[in-house]
């Protein structure tokens, strides 16, 4: 009985004791073990391993042996997420101690949409022989967290090398030469694809809403990249040559406007993530086409026996009246000249 009612004060001693401080007359002590200093990165890639410091004081007067726990805050009420990482540290009293902890913060585990989170230090005591988890203190930082797909949108296209005239009429095929920057922070797969624009947007701002009908960019592939390259990031640019052939309703433009595309391979999905200015490129025509010349041969054709025709009723009806008329005014001239003549 004695030595229950022993352990008894002890642990109530253990577990009450106040600040080696004393109580500062204040009805409420301060935290006897508390977190002091909580340190993170400003940014972390997501998937990759990053380090956070906290600080602990025990103002107990006995060591204790805490854990910490490290977790992922999620919306307006920070509603715990996931727990990224944790452990434990053995403090003395009036010691203070900062331990480093590692933690991962999976992709599946952030929205794709958002940049910035805050995470939490928890500093918890357990009491293993009685199954009671107590929470001693709490601190949160903010944090921007990098992802695949919210870095996809740092593609860049640097620069674009299109032939501003295409000389043989009868040629087809030429070749688009396309410079790709990766500003973000993940190797990503890209490709490039040219578009032809048929009609361009009405209103460019509210070309990816699509709620106006009708008023979209309307645009027809010429040629895409041959095979998805690994753009890894910050080193340099990437060139990519795109093949475009025109087909033959295309081939028959005088002018046309061409544009170039930055694709994107995120988990087998594709994205579109960045376009460049649009480029007029001339196309010279024959002089004269197939179905145009059948066209002016037909007509030529028709032409001819119109003329041939006039000129046969000139010569076959015109000019005989023509004659005849003539010579009638001759009589009738000299007719008259004799009545002149007659009369003095």
């Amino acid at each position: 009985m004695r030595r229950k009612l022993l352990f008894c004060i002890l642990f109530s001693i253990f577990l009450f004791s106040i600040p080696v401080e004393g109580i500062n007359n204040r009805i409420i002590p301060n935290p006897r073990i508390k977190i002091t200093d909580f340190d993170a990165p400003n940014e972390i890639t997501a998937g990759k391993s990053f380090s956070v410091n906290v600080t602990v004081k025990n103002n107990r007067f006995l060591p204790i042996i805490t854990m910490v726990r490290i977790d992922l805050l999620d919306g307006l009420l920070n509603t715990i997420k996931k727990n990224i990482g944790e452990d434990k540290i053995f403090i003395w009293p009036r010691s203070p101690k900062t331990i480093t902890i590692n933690c991962v913060i999976r992709e599946g585990d952030i929205d794709w949409y958002k940049e910035k989170y805050n995470i939490q230090a928890m500093l918890f005591h357990n009491f293993n022989f009685l199954g009671i988890t107590n929470q001693l203190d709490s601190s949160i930082t903010g944090i921007h967290i990098k992802s695949r797909l919210m870095e996809k949108d740092k593609l860049r296209i640097v620069r674009i090398d299109v032939p501003e005239e295409i000389e043989d009429p009868e040629e087809t095929i030429f070749f688009v030469d396309v410079l790709v920057k990766n500003e973000g922070a993940f190797p990503i797969k890209t490709k490039v694809r040219i578009y032809m624009i048929e009609k361009p947007s009405a209103i460019p701002a509210f070309e990816e809403l699509d709620i106006i009908p009708g008023a979209a960019e309307v645009r027809k592939e010429l040629g895409t990249s041959k095979n998805w390259v690994m753009i890894e990031p910050g080193i340099g640019v990437n060139e990519f040559e795109v093949r475009c052939e025109l087909r033959e309703i295309e081939s028959k433009k005088e002018k046309f406007i061409i544009k170039g595309v930055v694709l994107v391979n995120i988990n087998g999905k594709v994205y579109e993530v960045d376009s460049s200015d649009s480029y007029e490129i001339y196309h010279e025509q024959p002089f004269c086409r197939d179905e145009i010349c059948l066209l002016f041969l037909i007509g030529a054709i028709f032409a001819g026996l119109i003329a041939f025709c006039l000129i046969a009723v000139s010569i076959r009806i015109l000019y005989p009246l023509y004659l005849i008329k003539k010579t009638k005014l001759r009589d009738e001239k000299e007719e008259f000249v004799k009545k002149r003549k007659h009369l003095k």
